[in-house]
């Protein structure tokens, strides 16, 4: 049984209430916590989860902690109802919920299994508060303007928590951050651009606004029922944007342990797979899966386990994988 500690009643910057009861947690509950992080990592991010697949189990639980953190966030976020009048109070509170796990003060045996993997792997704490910084300018000042407000806000949402999944999958160099940001930057645009209607349909813009002009794309064409040219130019400018970013990421592969670098290599492979897909077939945005579906997950899972080998947009080096 768990054992509450002393609730605190504090004022937010809005002026309101909030209780917050912490519990005492000891090696029981910190496992059963994993465990429930593991639960909420397969309900959120089931599909994309192959890549950890190799991963040995103290990392895997890692990075499952890792994605609590991330789907903990993104619900706050999501509470947000387009043209809604914009509240901070529920990001704030989130990232209030990383602090007190940061101390030592638990809500939850989820925030019992953070606190462990940050100081078992020894994760800098910026990487999981540029995040929740990501998510507060999001809402704060919606849809990105230019190409490199879309790399900032992109470095903050996806960028620090790739870097804090390196840590966890295993580095071998000590400077390995800028290079494991620019990777996750570069991964979360893709998954920005295969969502772009979809995302556009919920009125989340993540493409920035001066890229939409350029390429004569109004958001009417990304939400109308059939694709147009304004479209195919959108989709081939940000697969232009996006070859140059991951021909970048190739720095990080020497900084990577055996396992770590087949996991990353493994999403560049995919990410790169997704961009050459819509390249060819930009109306896939339209069709009702999306451009990335249930069977291209699954495609990607058995490709990742057979070992299978994807085309890459650089040339690889001869050692990443020499840590074994």
């Amino acid at each position: 049984m768990m054992d509450k500690t002393t609730a605190t009643t504090e004022v937010t910057n809005r002026g309101r209430l909030k209780e917050r009861v912490y519990v005492n947690l000891g090696e029981n509950e910190i496992a059963h916590g994993y465990k429930l992080c593991r639960k909420i990592a397969k309900e959120s991010f089931g599909p994309r989860l192959w890549p950890f697949l190799n991963l040995p189990g103290n990392e895997r639980r890692g990075i499952d902690t890792i994605l609590f953190v991330i789907d903990h966030g993104m619900k706050a976020y999501r509470l947000e109802k387009p043209g809604s009048q914009i509240s901070f109070d529920e990001i704030n509170d989130a990232r209030e919920d990383l602090n007190d796990a940061n101390c030592g003060k638990f809500l939850s045996p989820e925030w019992g299994a953070v606190h462990d993997t940050m100081q078992r792997f020894q994760i800098p704490k910026q990487f999981m508060f540029d995040f929740f910084e990501g998510l507060d300018h999001a809402l704060r000042f919606g849809q990105p303007q230019t190409i490199d407000n879309v790399r900032t806000l992109a470095s903050r949402l996806g960028g620090s928590p790739f870097a804090a999944m390196v840590k966890v999958m295993g580095v071998t160099k000590a400077d390995y951050e800028i290079a494991a940001v620019e990777c996750g930057q570069a991964l979360l645009m893709t998954e920005w651009l295969a969502q772009c209607r979809s995302d556009a349909m919920y009125g989340r813009h993540w493409l920035a606004k001066a890229d939409l002009e350029s390429a004569g794309c109004t958001l009417s064409n990304l939400t109308a029922n059939t694709h147009s040219k304004p479209v195919d130019y959108l989709v081939r400018l940000y697969s232009h944007y996006l070859e140059k970013q991951f021909q970048h990421v190739v720095t990080l592969l020497p900084h990577l342990e055996f396992d770590c670098a087949r996991s990353v290599t493994a999403m560049i492979g995919n990410a790169w797979r997704t961009i050459l897909k819509l390249q060819r077939s930009p109306e896939l945005l339209f069709k009702p899966d999306g451009a990335v579906t249930g069977s291209d997950h699954f495609n990607a899972k058995v490709r990742f386990l057979l070992g299978l080998k994807d085309e890459l947009p650089f040339a690889m080096t001869a050692d990443h994988g020499a840590h074994h």
